[in-house]
């Protein structure tokens, strides 16, 4: 199998080193749309979708004639170097690349990272390889020679489809990377006739010979109206944690406190009114179970008009009307400087423009079984602030001497807008299994973020049982009391492999706990990796002890130790990312992620070599550096990305060709 690729890949540069460039042509992109008997192509690639309706979208891809001439006479070769971003919305592959363009065998091809919903993915690879078109008999006699399949000439065809599913408000999701084309399909080796008498079936494999790669990108805006928003937010014990799922999952006999927040946000087409949000008004709260009261209920500055907390006013409440939660007239401080002249009118204060704010809290203590809080009434805007009454500035008499100054007088009432109906819905889920590894009462499909920490083990094993835990202010810890013991004498290799084995089994997907071991210029080492909802450093500790626990920690501070199975030292990492992958560059060249030929602890893939072509590093181009090249692009290895985009796709093969022809 290695030497047919290799036959394959000589035949390829053969070819490539022989085509003429083709200008004459241009790629089209565009997106369709599902709509339940044809797919239809997106106007301007926006359209108006529905919150939590899923649609099925497709990306399609053309190359056409232009007013130089005529396409490429092999057509659309793909989409590589591929990737996708959102914005909002919970997006999935649905399957992501679609046939033939899947001739990309690596697993990474349909983007990474794997797993869906998504919100980046990069590397995907939807191309063309070869093809074998049947050639048989007729008539005990050969057909003629079967010819390639040119796809996309003038025309579009269906790349990747994915289903994108829109939240509380507009998003958009962009696409890039390079298309392709072919000036031909060139036969590869001696086609070999079909046997007639013996039903042998004939043999011809086709190949592109590829036009160079365009960039490009392209962006679809899903628009949701109206620019209202609303959720909800769980106290932790140290914050209100937005709920993403507008479902809380709790525990009965356990109370929650719960905060409404609303926001007006920008859309695609429309601004976010300049005024921001004024309030919720003729709000009702229904619920079908728990206990619920207000704490306080509504929310300061939310509490202009009097009377406005829901009726009846007693708690716990079944059901609540007559909710005014809005801000009213403000007239702000007006005072003289210390220099004594009067500054210009101070403006109004404008809220939850493009943010969220609280407004309203309650607590819900859960009942026996799972219930619901249903909110309604009406959510306004302000168009803007206006002065109401008369405006008097500051008196400002000495300067210096406040005593002698008076204040100035000025009132602004929100210019509404139309209102917008409020419906939402909040589930407690009771009893009910979440996903939770961490343990910090939010979701795991909300926590995207992680935050990594590097040890290295040395010694070898002392055949005991140990504990372990991973700790945070941010979350409860999460524990292992009693993994069993590697037999005594063994490397550390087989100690770190067996404790990422047991962290990695506790009940919880790899994108919220996650460990691997391995060995890098003769260390062993074991990278720990915790989720967060939120951006930066989320703090965690990892501690060791012996069996049955408790664990003991290890020191906070990087380059601090253990010795417990056996000894487990905390590294420093370097704290930079050059490739900007998420993670360390440290962590990326120890786990394999990058390669440091070098050993300068910068991963190659952001240290171009002098000579690009010079691929083992040996101070010359020969062969060599031809067969380990496409020993690793096959394999997938570090380096292969050649052209240093933080992908492995054919275009790093195309341009490794073209270095190596050009030498140093």
């Amino acid at each position: 199998m290695t030497r047919n690729r290799g036959l394959y890949v000589m035949a390829l540069v053969a070819f490539v080193l022989v085509c003429s460039r083709a200008d004459a042509h241009e790629f089209r992109t565009r997106f369709v749309r599902w709509d339940g008997a044809a797919w239809l192509p997106i106007s301007s690639g926006t359209f108006f979708g529905t919150r939590g309706v899923p649609y099925r979208i497709r990306v399609e891809v053309g190359v056409f004639d232009d007013a130089a001439g005529a396409a490429p006479a092999g057509g659309l070769v793909g989409w590589n170097a591929g990737r996708i971003s959102t914005t909002g919305g919970s997006t999935s592959r649905s399957p992501g690349r679609l046939s033939p363009f899947v001739f990309a065998s690596s697993p990474d091809s349909n983007g990474l990272p794997g797993g869906d919903p998504f919100t980046c993915l990069t590397q995907i690879n939807a191309t063309l390889g070869t093809q074998s078109p049947a050639w048989g008999c007729s008539a005990g006699t050969p057909l003629p020679r079967p010819t390639a399949v040119v796809r996309g000439v003038n025309t579009y065809v269906q790349l990747y489809e994915f289903t994108t599913t829109p939240g509380v408000g507009s998003h958009t999701i962009a696409i890039g990377g390079n298309l392709i084309a072919a000036t031909q399909w060139q036969a590869l080796g001696t086609p070999v006739p079909p046997d007639c008498p013996s039903g042998t079936p004939g043999s011809i494999i086709y190949a592109p010979v590829p036009t160079a790669p365009i960039a490009f990108t392209e962006t679809l805006r899903i628009v949701i109206q109206p620019q209202m928003q609303t959720r909800f937010a769980v106290w932790n014990g140290a914050e209100f944690v937005p709920l993403c799922d507008d479902t809380l999952h709790a525990v009965a006999g356990s109370s929650y406190r719960i905060r409404l927040q609303f926001g007006v946000f920008d859309t695609i087409s429309l601004p976010a009114p300049a005024g921001g949000f004024v309030g919720w008004n003729s709000g009702t709260i229904t619920t079908t179970g728990g206990t619920n009261s207000r704490t306080p209920g509504r929310l300061s500055p939310f509490n202009f008009f009097p009377g406005g907390n829901g009726a009846p006013a007693a708690n716990p409440f079944t059901a609540l009307t007559g909710i005014e939660a809005a801000v009213g007239s403000q007239s702000p401080p007006w005072t003289c400087t210390p220099a004594g002249a009067a500054p210009p009118p101070p403006p109004a204060t404008i809220r939850a423009r493009n943010t969220f704010i609280n407004a309203y809290e309650i607590t819900t203590l859960a009942g026996p079984t799972s219930y619901t809080l249903t909110f309604g009434g009406n959510l306004v805007a302000a168009d803007s602030w206006q002065t109401v009454g008369p405006v008097i500035p500051p008196a400002c008499g000495v300067p210096g001497d406040p005593d002698d100054d008076a204040p100035g007088s000025i009132t602004y009432a929100p210019l509404s807008l139309p209102a917008e109906a409020l419906s939402r819905t909040l589930r407690v889920q009771v009893g009910a299994p979440v996903a939770d590894c961490l343990g910090d009462g939010v979701p795991d499909t909300c926590q995207s973020n992680f935050t990594e920490r590097l040890y290295t083990l040395t010694g070898t094993s002392a055949g005991t049982p140990w504990s372990w835990c991973i700790s945070s202010p941010r979350f409860p810890s999460v524990c292992n009391l009693s993994v069993p013991g590697v037999a005594a004498g063994q490397s550390a290799l087989a100690v770190a492999t067996a404790f990422a084995a047991s962290i990695n089994a506790q009940a919880c997907c790899d994108a919220q706990l996650f460990a691997v071991a391995g060995v890098y210029s003769g260390t062993t080492y074991l990278v720990v990796r915790v989720a967060s909802q939120e951006a930066g450093d989320t703090p965690f500790d990892l501690c060791v002890g012996p069996g049955g626990g408790p664990a003991t920690c290890c020191p906070v501070m990087p380059l601090s130790f253990c010795d417990f199975n056996p000894r487990l030292t905390r590294l420093a990492t370097h704290g930079q990312d050059c490739n900007a992958n998420g993670h360390d560059d440290s962590i990326d060249i120890i786990t394999g992620a990058s390669a440091d030929v070098n050993d300068d602890g910068i991963p190659d893939d952001c240290q171009p070599a002098p000579c690009p072509a010079d691929f083992n590093h040996s101070g010359a181009v020969t062969s060599q550096d031809f067969f380990d090249f496409i020993a690793a692009f096959f394999n997938n290895t570090p380096g292969s990305d050649f052209n240093n985009d933080g992908q492995t796709t054919s275009q790093d093969f195309f341009d490794f060709i073209v270095a190596f022809f050009a030498g140093c």
